[in-house]
């Protein structure tokens, strides 16, 4: 497309557009992280403790994934979220 457009409105302008388009997808991947997730690591002997603390505190919902550490005997949960939901946390 921008060959095109290059070949008809001179290259100039083709450049032009294509600095543009970076320029604006990379302002708005700046503002807009909503949706990015992050992955909360969270060690602990009592994890029902912690997931209903948070159930408590929070309107959302979390996937928990249940594990074991081989070295320091103590039991991990692996929790999912999105930066919105951890803002919301403090």
């Amino acid at each position: 497309m921008i060959i095109i457009f290059g070949a008809i409105f001179r290259w100039i302008n083709a450049g032009y557009s294509i600095i543009f388009q970076f320029i604006s997808t990379q302002t708005i991947s700046y503002f807009h992280n909503q949706y990015e997730q992050v992955t909360l690591e969270i060690t602990t002997t009592a994890p029902n403790k912690i997931t209903e603390a948070f159930i408590k505190n929070s309107k959302h919902g979390m996937s928990v994934i249940s594990a074991y550490g081989a070295y320091s005997k103590t039991n991990s949960i692996y929790v999912k979220l999105s930066l919105v939901v951890m803002k919301n946390l403090k």
